[in-house]
């Protein structure tokens, strides 16, 4: 569903950001079950006029769920 005027107006005057979390399931190479969660956002770059796209990790829900509080570092990334 695409963002309202009112919902792009917000973040374009850094009161909201766009966030992304969710959970990876994987197997490691001993072949056990991990999970990591994550939580990062997009938020309005004035100084560039666009929404920051590297992304920010959250201050809480990065990491595996034993580690709740985790705070991690920038997330370097980028959207082609």
């Amino acid at each position: 569903m695409p963002f309202s005027k009112g919902e792009i107006e917000r973040i374009q005057a850094g009161m909201d950001a766009i966030y992304f979390s969710g959970r990876v399931c994987y197997r490691d190479i001993y072949d056990e079950a991990q999970l990591v969660d994550f939580c990062m956002y997009w938020a309005w770059d004035r100084s560039k006029g666009r929404l920051d796209t590297d992304g920010t990790y959250c201050r809480n829900g990065n990491g595996p769920p034993e580690m709740k509080g985790f705070i991690a570092s920038t997330l370097r990334w980028s959207v082609t």
